[in-house]
């Protein structure tokens, strides 16, 4: 994460959610996000505005903004 700020995104090893934490904020609780199936991979947009998730289960891609 960089120093001020940005954003960071992780999978839960049940793969059933996505916890977002955004960077600069001291004591941040991570936004958590349900998942429709299985989450497999994570990409965020270059603008750092959206959210990409691969979907194992129905091969679907994702995103939040």
């Amino acid at each position: 994460m960089a120093a001020g700020g940005g954003v960071v995104c992780a999978s839960h090893p049940d793969g059933r959610s996505i916890s977002v934490l955004e960077g600069g904020v001291s004591g941040a609780e991570p936004r958590r996000i349900p998942v429709p199936g299985q989450a497999f991979g994570l990409a965020v947009s270059r603008d750092g505005r959206t959210l990409y998730v691969a979907e194992t289960e129905s091969g679907r891609l994702w995103s939040w903004e």
